[in-house]
């Protein structure tokens, strides 16, 4: 803990009830027991593949507007989808072997799966909790969900505070998935210990957009994203994106745009002049850039839908600890402070980066 922390500490009511919280399972009812039966089902229904996912995040927050992670994780969802197509378009295609591929979708794709499977049972028993005006958040140990949740939503049951269950959400979600996703061998090493995916950290699929829906037409939001492998980041990343996404500039426009466009996967989703689901005959062929000037190329980069390119996968159980260990986490509810700008030319000049490294290992490969 920082000398800050000690000076400023953040929410000492929340880390007093962190240490004071009893975790062991109360016996259940019938109709209780009947209610996590439900819940259940209707998460791994509803986890198939990333498209139901995403909108299944979308329909939360329709319903739910004060859950403002919903919207959040709908649209950083969205985001996974364009990277696991990505794999299968126009470049990765050009510069990955089939098993780096297959591998890079396996890492995402865990991911996806794994936070959903965490963090859908919240939301539909927050949603009962709403329903039936009365907490019920003792039940949140059936789905084996961290003891630092169980504390933040009856704190947000009772206060809420939409900004401090949000973040509550991001840092659980990233602690969940490090030792289940970025400490296994099995998902992360073919990633995190290859050259490739270094070389990924600056390019196209390390970029997390927000497109929103303004009267001159679609405009980009986002950050980049830096040092994935560490916690830490993503937890501050996920706290800036937060702060972006719910932004007066950013919000109306987004929910404008997911409102009139369901996801699919393919990047044609927001930038239909430059992507096109369509595949093209010039796979076959090398590979000519077409990206020296802002205007749309001519033909388009091959993003595919994802159910095209991707079948459903078959998950294992998450399996693990809780991951949570100590009340000093409050300390990562500090929200984030960010300048809000335009992100269009910034992801075009981006793109084009990437052009150049396919055409310069084209070159190199010839």
């Amino acid at each position: 803990m920082s000398w800050f922390s000690w000076l400023f500490p953040v929410h000492p009511e929340i880390k007093e009830r962190l240490e004071a919280f009893d975790p062991r399972p109360v016996k259940l009812s019938p109709e209780e027991e009947q209610l996590v039966q439900e819940i259940k089902s209707k998460t791994e229904q509803l986890n198939r593949n990333n498209i139901t996912r995403t909108q299944a995040y979308w329909e939360i927050y329709k319903r739910n507007p004060e859950v403002e992670w919903a919207l959040l994780a709908h649209m950083v969802s969205r985001n996974a989808g364009w990277s696991m197509t990505d794999i299968r378009g126009e470049w990765c295609s050009r510069m990955l072997k089939e098993k780096e591929r297959e591998d890079y979708f396996r890492f995402l794709e865990r991911a996806n799966w794994l936070i959903f499977q965490d963090a859908y049972p919240q939301l539909l028993l927050y949603e009962h909790c709403k329903k039936v005006n009365e907490s019920s958040f003792h039940l949140l140990e059936s789905f084996r969900v961290s003891t630092f949740m169980r504390v933040m939503w009856q704190d947000f049951w009772e206060h809420r505070n939409r900004e401090r269950i949000t973040i509550s959400l991001i840092i659980n979600e990233q602690n969940y998935i490090e030792s289940r996703v970025l400490k296994r061998e099995t998902y992360a090493a073919p990633i995190l210990h290859d050259i490739k995916y270094y070389l990924e950290d600056w390019l196209n699929l390390c970029m997390i957009i927000f497109p929103s829906q303004k009267s001159t037409g679609i405009h980009l939001y986002g950050r980049h994203v830096h040092s994935f492998p560490e916690l830490e980041d993503r937890i501050e990343l996920g706290k800036q994106l937060y702060t972006l996404l719910f932004s007066k500039e950013v919000l109306p426009g987004v929910r404008a745009w997911c409102a009139m466009q369901p996801h699919t996967g393919s990047r044609e989703d927001y930038w239909p002049r430059f992507f096109s689901s369509v595949l093209s005959k010039n796979l076959d062929h090398p590979y000519v850039p077409r990206l020296e000037t802002h205007a749309p190329p001519r033909p388009q980069i091959y993003s595919p839908s994802l159910l095209v390119v991707w079948p459903d996968v078959h998950h294992e159980p998450p399996g693990g600890q809780d991951w949570y260990q100590s009340a000093d986490v409050v300390e990562a509810l500090r929200p984030e402070k960010i300048s809000i700008e335009k992100a269009d030319w910034d992801y075009w000049k981006m793109l084009q980066r990437i052009e150049n490294l396919v055409e310069i290992k084209q070159k190199l490969l010839h």
